[in-house]
């Protein structure tokens, strides 16, 4: 599978290149309005994450109790602790072991989409852990 770090991509690219890339995927930006990417366009579903959410170290997340058991995973209570901020209580969404790729992408590909919403009635998606405690 091909692979790369989305934030060196990101740092290299110039805003001429992002204007003319917007256009190529079919996504013309408007002032004022935001547009939604779908994440499919993305070859690897962790780029599409990282372009629209932001990694959290897991060492920041305590996870308090089980509160939902779903097919692919577990939705749990606790808490995240951010540098220079108070301590918030989050749910924290898990992916099973033993997942089988689809399920990977189709647990990114909602990340990907939750990270574009910004709106007061929608709940905020604050980060993902896409790498182990030891990575």
């Amino acid at each position: 599978m091909y692979s790369r770090c989305q934030w060196y991509f990101k740092a290299k690219i110039t805003s001429e290149e992002k204007r003319r890339t917007n256009y190529l995927n079919g996504s013309v930006p408007f002032p004022g309005i935001k547009t939604y990417v779908d994440p499919d366009t993305y070859e690897d579903p962790t780029q599409a994450v990282h372009e629209f959410t932001k990694e959290i170290d897991p060492s920041r997340i305590h996870i308090e109790r089980v509160i939902g058991a779903g097919e692919f995973g577990e939705v749990c209570s606790g808490r995240l602790r951010s540098p220079g901020k108070k301590e918030i209580a989050v749910a924290i969404k898990t992916l099973k072991g033993g997942y089988v790729e689809r399920q990977r992408r189709d647990f990114l590909r909602e990340a990907s989409i939750m990270g574009q919403f910004d709106h007061p009635n929608i709940i905020r998606l604050e980060g993902v852990v896409t790498k182990s405690k030891g990575s």
